[in-house]
């Protein structure tokens, strides 16, 4: 006689709904992710980032080599309460944003993102000298260690 296998049935995600968004404090609405265009190679490509990284706001992540730029701020259109003060016209990449489950989603502080986050400019200039020994980045180390 021969053995049938059922197949395991896939777990099925849990959507997110308008209740789990709110309880996570609508992280989604307090920041924008925008996706740098090419990765960064030589210095004159990372003074860009370098400039990014001087305003408070922002941050930079970096996945592999996707490297994003995050952009700390809360959406006008979010109500104190949490909702959306725009739903029903809300720009469709509200709508799609983020394309998640309830298991997959990130939170107010990026749980499971597997990348790094640099948080300013001598995080990302102690990565370059450091991991990647380029001296240009341990010079302007050196620079900004003597002015603050």
């Amino acid at each position: 006689m021969r053995e049938v296998t059922v197949p395991k049935k896939k777990r099925t995600p849990t959507p997110l709904t308008t209740a789990d968004c709110i309880s996570c404090g609508s992280a989604c609405c307090r920041y924008i992710i925008v996706d740098l265009p090419n990765e960064p190679r030589g210095e004159e490509s990372f003074e860009e980032l370098l400039w990014y990284l001087f305003n408070p706001h922002t941050k930079l992540l970096k996945e592999g080599r996707l490297w994003s730029l995050m952009v700390s701020g809360r959406c006008r259109m979010l109500a104190d309460d949490g909702h959306c003060r725009i739903y029903e016209d809300r720009p469709f990449i509200c709508g799609d944003y983020p394309q998640v489950t309830k298991d997959e989603c990130h939170g107010p502080d990026l749980r499971d993102f597997s990348g790094r986050i640099f948080h300013s400019a001598e995080e990302l200039l102690t990565y370059l000298a450091d991991e990647r020994g380029k001296e240009w980045a341990k010079r302007r180390l050196k620079k900004m260690a003597t002015l603050c």
